[in-house]
């Protein structure tokens, strides 16, 4: 189970922690999702939080259960200036993410209140935070079978066989608009039945959301003897769409 990052202890902080009345079990899905995607108001704004640990899922769920009037436990987690991953609209994530009671002051606010440069603490931590919707989202299962996707680059095609489960899944959150990624893979030589049109391939490929800018470029731009990188890693790729290959 993942921890959070802040190890308070009620005695040393107990001016400055908001409390909550511990909340009955709610059953969640049963089987239980691997992964899921929760979305939360904070006075009228919404932000998106994704959660992988069970124990953490089936607490989402107890929140989204409780009452008006009852007390229901709300999301702390460390904040990713990395980019939106699943929180689209805002230029950062929380990432290792824990349902609680209770959380010190000075991590709760509205979403719009985290900016970079402006928000001090790593943590954020909205206290009144109300789960409004939950979706379950790609597992990172090992036994998936490999996809062809299509990717749009300034104009070009450039198709990419993805074998690796991760990848595969931050694919389809790409696709869901739940992440704002990119491919990236190493340049194999030779005719290819994946990457039709050009005498190479990415082999070993993976989805991110940062690159160095050295092997950017157009699909038309690798010619042997003339691309220097290994990789090639096109920022501005814009995913069409999957299929099983």
């Amino acid at each position: 189970m993942r921890k959070s990052r802040i190890a308070l202890t009620l005695a040393a902080v107990a001016a400055a922690l908001v409390t909550a009345t511990p909340q009955a079990a709610v059953a969640a899905p049963d089987p239980l999702p691997t992964a899921i995607v929760a979305t939360f108001d904070v006075v009228g704004e919404t932000f998106r939080v994704e959660f992988d640990d069970p124990n953490e899922i089936e607490k989402v769920y107890a929140a989204a259960a409780a009452k008006d009037g009852e007390q229901y436990p709300f999301p702390i987690g460390t904040i990713d200036w990395s980019g939106p991953g699943v929180n689209t609209g805002y230029p950062w994530h929380l990432k290792d993410a824990t349902m609680v009671d209770w959380a010190i002051e000075w991590c709760d606010g509205r979403p719009s209140m985290v900016v970079a440069g402006v928000w001090g603490p790593p943590t954020y931590c909205p206290w009144g935070a109300k789960v409004v919707q939950i979706e379950a989202v790609n597992p990172r299962i090992a036994a998936v079978d490999p996809v062809v996707a299509t990717f749009d680059v300034r104009g070009q095609a450039l198709r990419v066989q993805f074998t690796d489960p991760n990848a595969i899944a931050d694919l389809y959150d790409v696709e869901a608009g739940r992440a704002s990624m990119f491919p990236m893979g190493r340049i194999v030589w030779g005719e290819t039945q994946v990457n039709l049109g050009y005498a190479w391939h990415l082999a070993d490929a993976v989805m991110v959301e940062a690159a160095a800018e050295v092997c950017d470029g157009r699909p038309s731009d690798i010619v042997e003897g003339k691309w220097k990188p290994a990789n090639f890693c096109p920022w501005s790729a814009k995913l069409t769409h999957i299929t099983k290959g």
